[in-house]
């Protein structure tokens, strides 16, 4: 069974496929910690036929905007064999990472990718079995909406072509339901107002490098204080505002972790970004922060 964050992190590492430092920092992580993992001292365990099950689902769900199929990039599959390949050896049911940044250029597939984590946690997850609460979050409504809307066009290509999946579940304007388990994904913002029972065992957080304040980020870890399984994902572009939270919390922090300056086991992070200013006007370097361009019917040599 090919293990496909190994094979991406060994190919960016030597070289056979290019990457900005911090990706390389990344796929370095992984292959330290894959090692690190055989000891008994290292609380964590890589699961390989767990990761390629998820990759599999995200591989069978439609893109909203053709309704078709199609395999994920190899760096998309390195970020999902991450968020779901690793687990606790204390308790192989708990996740490792408990938050991951995802930061890339406009048009690489962050939110289409992150909406194919919020239907797998929808229609698959199990850790709860019930009543998982989804929100596609971000600083306004319309950005919210989003993911929430991909999320839905998705589920509902699904439910035309499978019965199982259109009895057991419901789609509304602003709710999408599993009438099997009591979960849901509902769209989040400064303007929704209050929800009741807030609890976000998945909460993501969109173009977060537009939000001014750390608001919705506090509001996510709140209401997960009492959850032991919930996951944060962050997604953004680099954006021009720098005295953002974006770029005086979680960039720098995310940076840190990486760069081995700080220890945070259960932080993913995945930064996509040119390395100089020269290499803005280098096509071959492009793909540094615009990773799709892997995909060969998209190089643009």
């Amino acid at each position: 069974m090919i293990n496909y964050a190994k094979d991406y992190a060994e190919k960016v590492v030597n070289g056979e496929r290019i990457a900005g430092k911090k990706v390389i920092l990344a796929a370095k992580r992984y292959l330290n910690d894959l090692k690190k993992a055989e000891k008994d001292d290292f609380p964590y365990f890589y699961d390989n036929e767990r990761a390629n099950k998820v990759i599999k689902f995200m591989e069978i769900l439609p893109d909203p905007k053709t309704m078709q199929s199609y395999p994920l990039a190899d760096f998309q599959r390195f970020i999902i064999a991450n968020m779901y390949g690793w687990w606790r050896k204390d308790e192989p049911n708990k996740r490792r990472f408990r938050k991951g940044m995802l930061s890339m250029a406009r048009k690489n597939g962050k939110s289409i990718l992150i909406s194919g984590i919020a239907l797998y946690e929808f229609l698959m997850g199990n850790s709860p079995a019930y009543s998982r609460q989804i929100f596609c979050t971000a600083n306004d409504k319309k950005q919210a909406n989003i993911v929430f809307n991909m999320v839905k066009k998705r589920l509902n290509a699904l439910r035309s072509r499978d019965l199982e999946t259109k009895r057991g579940t419901k789609v509304n304007r602003d709710l999408i339901s599993n009438l099997d388990d009591y979960s849901y994904v509902r769209s989040l913002s400064k303007e929704t107002g209050t929800v009741d029972g807030f609890e976000p065992h998945i909460g993501i957080l969109d173009e977060y490098a537009a939000s001014k304040t750390t608001e919705m980020m506090e509001l996510l870890e709140s209401g997960q204080a009492l959850l032991d399984n919930s996951l944060i994902m962050i997604i953004s572009t680099a954006g021009f505002d720098l005295n953002v939270p974006m770029h005086t919390i979680e960039y720098p922090y995310a940076t840190k972790i990486l760069k081995g300056e700080v220890t945070d086991d259960n932080y993913f992070a995945f930064i996509a970004e040119q390395d100089n200013v020269a290499e803005v006007d280098d096509k071959s370097m492009w793909i540094k922060s615009n990773p799709i361009l892997s995909v060969p019917e998209l190089n643009l040599e």
